[in-house]
């Protein structure tokens, strides 16, 4: 009898689709790359304190403005004397910030009327297609620069502007995976085992005559 029983490899139908995703997007090597210079990139934004003092963001040294890297000042400074690398550092949270909140918030709201335009159909597929065709039909960009006119400056406003522009992209993708989805086996099985139980519930607590 041996110790160690040799580990019995699984096969395809037995991973799941977790799984699969995360093992093809492990094998897709620009992928891990540009997950290692993600997570490379947010650990030294969220270091920046450690680095630089918030203090050289603003801190004006006319006497040293336009130095190139040097000692003490890796990316040198710009035309007031402020510390590039402490302004790349700290403006990095905001950038960083922003770009996960627009990509989050696009998502969010397109996938929400992406999957209730593909699975009701109809009137309603037509309704929210049509506005996404609008919003389709201005460049992202001048939208954005419409909604920041109309309501004003700020990081929010920024975000909320440019979150509207990527909604529609989000929106088309998944309505056309829902479409495609809607009309598979398993969804049809489904939707008939639903209908059966609620069938026989009502017929428990509702009986007939």
């Amino acid at each position: 009898m041996t110790l160690f029983k040799k580990k019995k490899k699984k096969s395809l139908s037995e991973y799941s689709t977790g799984e699969l995703i995360l093992f093809r997007f492990r094998k897709n090597k620009l992928a891990m790359i540009g997950v290692f210079m993600f997570l490379a990139v947010t650990l030294f934004i969220l270091a920046a304190p450690l680095i630089r003092p918030y203090s050289m963001v603003y801190k004006q040294d006319i006497v040293n403005k336009l130095q190139g890297p040097g000692e003490g000042r890796i990316f040198g400074t710009d035309e007031l004397g402020r510390d590039l690398l402490a302004r790349i550092l700290y403006g990095g949270r905001i950038s960083l910030f922003c770009s996960l909140a627009i990509i989050g918030i696009a998502f969010f709201t397109g996938a929400i009327i992406g999957g209730a335009a593909g699975y009701f159909g109809g009137k309603v597929d037509t309704f929210l297609m049509r506005i996404v065709d609008m919003l389709m039909s201005v460049p992202s960009a001048l939208l954005a620069m419409a909604i920041i006119t109309a309501l004003g400056n700020g990081v929010w406003k920024l975000v909320l502007a440019l979150s509207i522009g990527q909604i529609a992209r989000f929106a088309r993708m998944v309505r056309s995976s829902v479409l495609t989805l809607r009309n598979m086996e398993y969804v049809e099985a489904a939707k008939c085992l639903a209908q059966a139980r609620c069938a026989s519930y009502s017929s428990i607590y509702c009986p007939t005559a």
